[in-house]
């Protein structure tokens, strides 16, 4: 648990499922009605659950009201259930609640996953991805410092770009150099 901005941001377990399940609903509802269906848009309570088996969800939260959560992101390892395209961790299912009146919220859950990335689990990088068709999100993950890498249609109805952002730059040389098959495998 890390705490910043008197906001903590923890590990989510099965308690938290209804809770997460909402703010996935609510902040992904403006997605759908932009014609972009991600796979957290409609996740039922069951999807939600084995999300939280396979994957480091996180929650951000105020500590006066640790139950709900104001933003979320999970970590999908490379030997989970649901790995990213490269053998490095990826990011899914990030939302923050839209009737939250602080703004930046998903800016800050993101930033602080990727302290935890760098500083816990000394990831050399991280991945993500976003829906090609989407107004704004590629170009927020570029002035964020990601990468576009590649595209893959995964039969939700849009291409997902693929992007990737280097959190250690030494040691993404390191393990760029020993996986650069993984790289020139993802279509462009």
């Amino acid at each position: 648990m890390t705490e910043r901005a008197g906001r903590v941001l923890r590990r989510l377990g099965a308690a938290d499922a209804d809770a997460l399940l909402a703010i996935l609903h609510a902040a992904y509802a403006a997605d759908l009605e932009l014609g972009v269906r991600f796979g957290a848009s409609d996740a039922t309570r069951d999807d939600v659950l084995a999300h939280l088996r396979g994957n480091l969800a996180h929650g951000l939260v105020d500590p006066a009201a640790p139950e709900r959560i104001l933003a979320t992101i999970s970590i999908r390892v490379p030997w989970g259930p649901n790995p990213g395209p490269l053998a490095l961790p990826h990011l899914g299912w990030l939302a923050a609640d839209p009737a939250c009146p602080e703004r930046g919220l998903g800016s800050e859950v993101l930033e602080r996953i990727e302290d935890v990335l760098r500083e816990q689990l000394r990831a050399p990088a991280v991945t993500l991805g976003t829906a090609r068709e989407h107004p704004w999100l590629g170009d927020y993950y570029v002035r964020r410092g990601y990468e576009r890498i590649g595209s893959r249609d995964l039969g939700l109805g849009h291409l997902t770009d693929y992007h990737l952002k280097p959190l250690d730059p030494a040691a993404f040389e390191t393990w760029r150099a020993a996986h650069v098959s993984y790289l020139e495998g993802i279509a462009r």
